[in-house]
């Protein structure tokens, strides 16, 4: 029997496009341990806080603070949220850095974290 490190969770595989993946069977694929955590982290900067109604707390000021033509401040403001959102995640030991660039339509982040068993882990860009 196969074990399967859980120590940064365990989920359903999503797609690019958000949706489940399924495999040529048919069967939900899992995602586990630091693959998790890169599918996770987004997800949370992509939800505004107080709109998940299982944990208020969950989520991010990004939405409401991404727009095009930033400012050298609102860059700032938006890498500090996103900071405090991912550090928000106990999985998160710290986040190493935070790159927001916006162009005439959206707003992208990217980051690098390490995690709590020290991989240091490349998020995708999150497009708001």
């Amino acid at each position: 029997m196969a074990v399967i490190n859980n120590s940064l969770g365990i989920d359903i595989q999503l797609t690019d496009d958000g949706d489940l993946f399924v495999d040529g069977s048919g069967e939900l694929v899992w995602v586990t341990s630091a693959a998790c955590l890169q599918q996770s982290l987004p997800l949370r900067l992509l939800c505004q806080y107080g709109q998940y109604v299982f944990n208020i707390d969950y989520g991010s000021d990004l939405p409401s603070l991404a727009g095009p033509a930033l400012t050298p401040a609102q860059k700032q403001l938006i890498q500090a949220a996103v900071t405090s959102s991912l550090l928000a995640d106990y999985r998160v030991q710290s986040v190493v850095q935070v790159t927001v660039t916006a162009d005439s339509k959206h707003t992208y982040i990217n980051a690098v974290i390490v995690d709590i068993a020290n991989n240091t882990l490349t998020l995708g860009s999150v497009s708001i």
